[in-house]
């Protein structure tokens, strides 16, 4: 069929369904029906018309990524798996807000021209007012997931799209996004396409979830399934409560599932049959642990896994403590909790990161951690040990960087005895072997001698080590993370690294970003306080308000390490409960000036003004102005500087 012949055709069939002439043989769903009779009495769009798409400028782009950056930065993890599953099927992916605004999009490299002639742009609008039936703008309407395969769509121009539409929903119901996988060539049938379709929703539905667990870092949260080994891997219902037991939040599979819960006044006994209070101290006891569940009113089981709030760690300090001092004695409570749950905070990036890492914990993926010196690279890996099926085996560390090249060998691969001169009389196990059944853990990766890379790919490889001096290698399961601060794809091409070591290791990456840049920087100094506070044995400390400015202002090259150190030193030297800015090291309080410590008035003004010369690009404008962009933000909410787009909020 000639394309003006199936033009002709397709119109022929939207108007006999529209004035109601259609027969049986050629039946469409209703919900196309009636965003067809949308697209025509209430729109008025042409179904003949060509391509002639809404695209949204630059400057304007800016105001509808602003209220859902948070959500964007959640969903890319998600976006870029899903993109990954489909693309080869010749499917571009798109994540548009609730206006119907192309955000995020992904679009195959051999059809970028193509896409781009089909003007799928960022910045694109596929509402039903622009384009008439299509999957992101009915999803919309309709406020459900929506397959639009070919000729359901309305306009001519559109009818060689396949697209599968899901809505993403906030805490209160109300819709924030659309996440869409469309084809440009597949199949006629439209039973080839359900399961992209289905893929599409259970894609919008993690990153559902995962917003709505970034909103309940101060409470203690339940993930629930009705099949044990999927508790901890891919929860349906997700419920956030308090101490007392009261719940606070939940996802929307939670709240469609218990339709009379009362957010802020049911109590989790009123869904379970259960103690709270023992639930909570099993959580701490045995973190990660699968808790069953009994429903009330009803003999159905249902499992989950307890995660703890920030603060869990020293709430439990708190009255241990206070039980010591009390003249009671105890054992010295841990200084952090284990597992991600010392990791938990509200900065976008590391949620995102988080969210991943938990997705992957019990996967057999090798991790490469990205970061500057002292960015808790060490500290993360420890805590995807923790959430994982590794946590009761070991965690061993060894940093590539910190031994002699002769050394690394034998540290890593162990020895038999008599192996060299100078080696112990029974010989040693190795890092490698140490870790068997739990996670090794490689820091510096980046530095490991060329030599020694092709070993330690054999052992990836081969699930066995040989140790120096052995005959017969030894069989060996264990968990790879490897960390560095180097580009390793730029040692790759100068011939540092091996490209299958890097290929091998690269499973997963995730970039950790510096404290300076982190948005929670005020909420990581008050828990490294509280970790000092522990560990040292001190009595219970606070930051005065003008030290807390200072230290939200530093650089901090060194990041938390530096952090951790300069915290370390103030406990030390203050003489009261009290840190102030002169306890701390004068190597801080020297530190270069930044334009935070402007006066108030004159850092107003030159804020406004760069924020409108760089469109109030916050990134942008901090960065030109030397001001770490979390405490720019701060500065933002102090002076009342509102982007335009937001002001009627």
């Amino acid at each position: 069929m000639s394309g003006e012949t199936e033009a002709i055709d397709h119109i022929e069939r939207l108007y006999n369904v529209v004035e109601g002439n259609v027969r049986s043989e050629h039946a469409v769903d209703q919900r196309v029906v009636d965003s067809w009779l949308r697209s025509v009495k209430q729109h008025g769009i042409d179904p003949s018309q060509g391509i002639a798409r809404r695209v949204l400028t630059s400057s304007e782009l800016v105001g509808h990524r602003g209220p859902i950056e948070n959500l964007l930065s959640i969903a890319q993890p998600v976006v870029d798996r899903l993109y990954q599953q489909v693309s080869s099927a010749s499917y571009c992916v798109v994540l548009a807000d609730h206006d119907s605004v192309t955000l995020d999009l992904r679009t195959p490299l051999a059809l970028e021209d193509v896409f781009t002639r089909e003007a799928v742009h960022v910045g694109t609008c596929w509402s039903e007012a622009d384009e008439g039936t299509c999957g992101i703008g009915t999803a919309i309407i309709d406020r459900k997931p929506t397959l639009i395969h070919k000729n359901d769509h309305f306009r001519v121009c559109n009818i060689a799209l396949s697209c599968s539409a899901a809505p993403i929903f906030g805490a209160n119901n109300e819709l924030l996004a659309v996440l869409d996988a469309s084809a440009l060539y597949s199949q006629n049938s439209i039973d080839a396409q359900r399961l992209v379709f289905q893929m599409v929703v259970d894609a919008a539905r993690q990153i559902e979830d995962g917003l709505a667990l970034s909103r309940m870092h101060d409470k203690w949260v339940l993930q629930l399934s009705r099949s044990r080994v999927m508790s901890g891997l891919c929860p349906e219902f997700i419920l956030a409560f308090d101490d007392a037991g009261c719940v606070h939040s939940a996802n929307r599979l939670a709240r469609e599932n218990w339709p009379g819960m009362l957010l802020g006044l049911t109590q989790l006994s009123d869904l379970f049959d259960c103690s709270v209070s023992g639930m909570i101290s099993q959580s701490m006891r045995e973190p990660g642990a699968v808790i069953t569940l009994q429903l009330s009113h009803s003999p159905a089981t249902i499992y989950g896994r307890l995660r703890s709030p920030l603060g869990a760690a020293s709430r439990s300090f708190v009255l241990a403590r206070g039980a010591r001092h009390g003249g009671e004695k105890s054992d010295k409570p841990r200084s952090t909790a284990r597992g991600f749950t010392r990791l938990a905070t509200q900065d976008p990036q590391m949620q995102a990161n988080v969210l991943r890492a938990q997705k992957i914990a019990n996967r057999d993926i090798a991790i490469i951690l990205q970061g500057e010196t002292g960015t808790g690279k060490e500290a993360f890996a420890q805590a995807i040990h923790d959430g994982s099926n590794r946590r009761d085996k070991s965690f061993v560390a060894l940093n590539c960087a910190a031994l002699p090249e002769n050394l690394i060998e034998s540290e890593l691969f162990g020895y038999k005895d008599g192996a060299f001169t100078g080696a112990r009389a029974k010989g040693a196990k190795g890092k490698v072997l140490q870790s068997d059944g739990g996670t090794l853990f490689l820091d510096e990766i980046g530095d490991m001698p060329l030599s020694l890379q092709s070993r330690l790919l054999r052992v990836l490889a081969e699930s066995e080590v040989l140790p120096l001096g052995a005959d017969l290698p030894v069989p060996v399961s264990l968990r790879v993370i490897c960390a560095t601060h180097q580009d390793l794809q730029r040692l790759v091409a100068d011939g540092l690294f091996r490209e299958d070591l890097y290929y091998r290791l690269n499973g997963a990456m995730f970039t950790l970003p510096p404290l300076r840049e982190r948005e929670d920087i005020g909420d990581v100094i008050e828990r490294l306080l509280q970790e000092e506070v522990l560990t040292g044995d001190y009595p219970s400390k606070t930051i005065a308000s003008d030290a807390m400015q200072q230290l939200l202002a530093c650089h901090w090259p060194g990041n938390i390490r530096q952090l951790r150190n300069a915290l370390r030193y103030a406990l030390a030297i203050a003489d009261d409960d009290c840190l102030q800015w002169h306890d701390f090291a004068a190597e801080l309080q020297h530190r270069k000036p930044l334009a935070v410590s402007a006066p108030a008035d004159d850092l107003k003004t030159r804020m406004l003004a760069s924020l409108r010369q760089n469109e109030w690009s916050v990134t942008q404008t901090a960065r030109q102005m030397d001001i770490p962009r979390a405490s720019f933000y701060r500065r933002m909410q102090e002076f009342g500087l509102v982007p335009p787009n937001r002001r009627d909020q």
